[in-house]
């Protein structure tokens, strides 16, 4: 490297030629890694003016593109308007790998792997009384092509795993996300999260088709006081008059055969009214509209005739019967 730098000060040549000229007796030294960094730095790599691709990874494959040991205030730095920061060309096995690094939790939450603002402050977001604004900070956009696999195979957008196997830890609390919306002025609408799936064409799925698929396993040995696969809880005192806790809408158009199926037989209560002890009961069962409109019939009777079947509910502790005919007069 001194003989590289001597020889880059020693040339006549202009400026950008010299520039040319160390870059390619730099990496024509067949080293790998291309760049190391193996002591204390407080910068190790700055890029501070307008750049369109701040750090290019592309060719021959190398051991370590960048290398950096020792201990960095920032391993790699860019300031200023950067198209790109950082583009990876050619193929890829891990663009980004942690897997080596060391990160440990504290109480005040400061430590981070990918941080774009962070729990201590917000990243602040400007927009402009213009034409639409919008912003998607992380993006993930496929396509699939090729052929088909010769065995089932998945295309996952984001994994994410936690495994806790090793020490009990009664105060732990495990969450592969938590997403959170505080609002405080007007909006038009609030998703925390909003999921779709779009047909088109021709197209048949030899499978299951679900916006979300939800699994809780409880294994042979679990204890738990509260153990639900979805869990909704509506709080504060201003909601709204026609609100939902969890609303279907079959649109116009559409025939769908249940608007929910409750399946299981170890499944003591379908639909079981308020919680454990039958306390926080709503006022009522259900809600149906007036009579003559959608299932309510206009029609009075007493008296069940044709095919008669009973449905077992519970009350309290004990089990009542509703009738139901085929035919009442």
């Amino acid at each position: 490297m001194k003989k590289l730098l001597r020889q880059f000060y020693a040339q006549g040549h202009p400026i950008a030629n010299r520039f040319t000229e160390f870059k390619a007796d730099l990496f024509a030294q067949g080293t790998t890694p291309a760049i190391t960094m193996n002591s204390a730095v407080t910068t190790g790599i700055s890029i501070t003016g307008a750049t369109t691709t701040g750090l290019l990874i592309s060719g021959a494959a190398a051991g370590s593109a960048i290398l950096v040991s020792g201990t960095s205030s920032q391993a790699l730095y860019i300031q200023g308007t950067c198209v790109t920061g950082i583009l990876f060309g050619g193929t890829v096995t891990t663009g980004i790998d942690f897997t080596s690094t060391t990160i440990a939790p504290d109480s005040s939450r400061t430590n981070s792997l990918i941080a774009v603002g962070d729990r201590l402050g917000e990243k602040t977001l400007t927009m402009a009384a213009a034409a639409s604004q919008n912003l998607d900070p992380i993006q993930i956009n496929l396509n699939i092509a090729g052929a088909n696999p010769s065995s089932t195979s998945t295309i996952n957008c984001i994994y994410q795993n936690i495994t806790h196997d090793t020490t009990a830890m009664a105060n732990l609390r495990l969450k592969c996300a938590d997403w959170n919306i505080a609002v405080a002025k007007n909006v038009q609408d609030v998703y925390v999260y909003q999921g779709e799936i779009d047909f088109s064409g021709t197209t048949t799925a030899s499978g299951e088709v679900a916006v979300m698929g939800l699994v809780l396993d409880s294994g042979t040995a679990t204890t738990c006081n509260s153990w639900r696969v979805l869990n909704c809880t509506l709080r504060g005192t201003a909601a709204p008059a026609d609100a939902h806790g969890i609303m279907i809408n079959a649109e116009d158009g559409l025939t769908v055969s249940d608007g929910i199926r409750l399946m299981g037989t170890g499944m003591t209560c379908a639909i079981r009214i308020g919680d454990g002890s039958y306390g926080q009961s709503p006022v009522n069962f259900v809600g149906f509209p007036e009579a003559a409109t959608g299932p309510v019939s206009a029609a009075g009777g007493t008296t069940h005739s044709g095919t008669v079947v009973k449905i077992a509910c519970k009350v309290g502790s004990a089990t009542y019967y509703m009738l139901a005919s085929t035919t009442i007069s």
